[in-house]
């Protein structure tokens, strides 16, 4: 989030599109399978499916998309973390006003969400929007976990004629090290979130 260069990632040699979710092992995955003869930046920086398949046309259809997401519980509490302390992101001045993380979830429905952005640029959605069209089909052909990355990367090579590598992590927000989410979560904030991101919980299976 803020100023990056992790736009959707479009190799024309291997035919594949990865859509970049922040705070899903992104940057990892990029490490993998990025070939810099053959890849493309398409978007500035998250750009979500929709978006990407608008700037792309019906060419978008015809290359392997995939992405990577996160338990939207796990990925908002990493999320703080990022723009609290990662010191360029164009919302830590008001994220760093805030009490504690009990005042983010709200924080980033009520107003991340509501910021305006262009066609293909970073915007703040739920998880879901990054895979949907607007009338809620997705269009992303595989969906990987970061809970079971090494799995899925492997899944996901396989598709794009890659051998099996292991994903390096890369990107890690050091000040969230050796913090379980589960322990910032009081049983309000559990409900909260429970109610206002169950389209994507119920929708990739998550729960707190």
């Amino acid at each position: 989030m803020g100023k990056c260069i992790v736009m959707a990632l479009v190799d024309h040699k291997r035919k594949f599109i990865f859509i970049h979710i922040f705070k899903c092992a992104g940057n990892s995955i990029r490490k993998v399978i990025t070939d810099p003869n053959n890849s493309e930046e398409v978007g500035s920086g998250h750009a979500n499916a929709r978006d990407v398949k608008e700037l792309m046309g019906k060419e978008f259809d015809d290359y392997y998309t995939f992405t990577v997401v996160r338990n939207p519980f796990d990925w908002l509490f990493s999320t703080y973390y990022y723009v609290l302390y990662s010191g360029h992101t164009r919302h830590k001045e008001k994220v760093s006003l805030l009490d504690s993380f009990e005042d983010f979830p709200r924080h980033y429905v009520e107003y991340m969400m509501d910021e305006q952005m262009p066609l293909g640029s970073n915007k703040c959605t739920m998880l879901k929007d990054f895979v949907c069209d607007e009338d809620g089909n997705q269009i992303v052909d595989f969906i990987g976990k970061k809970e079971t990355l090494q799995k899925d990367i492997n899944t996901i090579l396989t598709n794009i004629e890659m051998p099996p590598l292991t994903v390096p992590k890369i990107n890690i927000t050091h000040s969230k090290i050796g913090k379980n989410y589960k322990d910032y979560y009081s049983p309000k904030l559990v409900d909260y979130v429970n109610k206002t991101f169950a389209d994507d919980l119920r929708y990739f299976n998550y729960e707190f």
